[in-house]
């Protein structure tokens, strides 16, 4: 379209006033607002944008976050829950604790405290508690009973435990009573 005809168009055009040319070019002065509805109307239907170029549709959203789910679902499935170590250390943390709680008990109780260990079953027992039992896979290789007194000290001794692949230490002190965990150690 030449400069010409746009200008004439432009001039025969209710919504516009006026138009100037400056080399080659025109500039068209409006005089009133244009609304969003005349943008619309001016572009036409080729023009405007479909619904789904604006975003995603939330069937499309749903459908993304059920995939992540099944995904993550069989990722955590397939993963091993606990390994050795793990069970080795909650079993470490178990005969330390209720080492201590006899200790404990013994000096408040003003009288002597025992706890027995079981290698046949893997479990222990604090006085006349209920028996307490070892997570599975987890076994006590070498174990005393051990007498905790009221004025803190113990009978001393050690308690082995045995996992899959490691082992772990708890030792008693006799003097202090004092319960100590070395690191676990691969045979």
């Amino acid at each position: 379209m030449k400069i010409g005809q746009c200008l004439a168009a432009a001039l025969s055009d209710p919504k516009f006033t006026g138009a100037t040319m400056r080399r080659s070019h025109y500039t068209v002065r409006e005089t009133r607002l244009v609304t969003v509805n005349d943008v619309k109307a001016r572009q036409g239907p080729m023009n405007e944008a479909s619904p789904a170029a604006t975003g995603f549709t939330l069937i499309e959203v749903l459908l993304v976050v059920v995939i992540f789910a099944l995904v993550a679902g069989l990722v955590l499935t397939r993963a091993p829950t606990r390994g050795g170590t793990t069970d080795l250390r909650a079993a470490s943390s178990l005969v330390a604790g209720t080492l201590r709680v006899a200790r404990t008990r013994a000096i408040v109780a003003d009288r002597p405290m025992p706890v027995r260990f079981d290698p046949s079953d893997a479990t222990l027992q604090l006085g006349t508690d209920p028996v307490r039992r070892l997570p599975p896979g987890i076994r006590i290789a070498s174990a005393v009973s051990i007498l905790f007194r009221p004025d803190g000290s113990s009978s001393g001794g050690a308690v082995d435990l045995a996992g899959r692949a490691d082992t772990a230490h708890i030792a008693v002190s006799w003097l202090t009573g004092r319960v100590t965990i070395a690191a676990a150690n691969t045979p």
